[in-house]
């Protein structure tokens, strides 16, 4: 992830914040920021102001609303990940992986690059099924998403009815754009790994896994 190398001066904060945004999905406001954080209000909105500034983030009024529904007092401020910011969280654009794949196809034959993506995706169940190990499909999507996290895909555990995965930090853009089969792959991943059928969605930067 780019976002610590160009936030400057306070980064630790300001990307605790952003990345706290952006898990969100939908935007988060300052008084709901400096609960989470155990932050004072006006030090969580001095924050969000230079990530702003900086184009990371963008601000939009909420209604204020009632029990009932209906709208009541001031709209709330809610700060939510830009498309600049969106960027800060997406493996870096890069042309190198698919160069690649494409060279492989180029000496070995035009299936070299699915089979390689095959191969290396059967790597990685491999792996994280002996990360997980044998419990319950739950048991099994909580060690994942924590696994995934670690690796810097901002992956977290949201239960629910049905529960889901949801990862912030998306795949290279130019590779998935290349080879779209990736996302069919990374979904059977999931599958193989967790025990259960999966079904992938990626809508406003962020993918989320859950029983089909």
């Amino acid at each position: 992830m780019k976002a610590s190398l160009v936030l400057g001066a306070g980064r630790g904060l300001r990307l605790e914040i952003l990345e706290r945004i952006k898990r969100s999905g939908v935007g988060l406001s300052v008084k709901e920021l400096s609960a989470e954080l155990g932050m004072s209000y006006m030090g969580v909105k001095a924050h969000c102001s230079v990530l702003a500034s900086e184009g990371c983030v963008a601000s939009f009024r909420r209604p204020s609303s009632t029990s009932s529904g209906a709208s009541k007092g001031r709209p709330t401020m809610i700060y939510r990940i830009s498309q600049s910011g969106e960027r800060l969280f997406s493996e870096p654009e890069s042309d190198f992986p698919s160069l690649l794949l494409q060279e492989a196809s180029t000496l070995y034959g035009p299936t070299a690059a699915q089979k390689i993506l095959v191969m290396a995706f059967r790597s990685l169940a491999r792996r994280y099924t002996s990360i997980v190990g044998v419990g319950t499909p739950i048991e099994r999507a909580l060690l994942f998403a924590k696994a995934r996290d670690r690796e810097g895909r901002m992956s977290e555990f949201i239960n629910g009815n049905p529960w889901e995965i949801r990862e912030s930090s998306l795949l290279n853009k130019r590779l998935q754009l290349d080879f779209p089969e990736i996302c069919t792959l990374e979904a059977h991943l999931v599958s193989e790994v967790l025990g259960l059928p999966i079904l992938r969605e990626e809508t406003q930067g962020m993918v989320r896994f859950r029983p089909s």
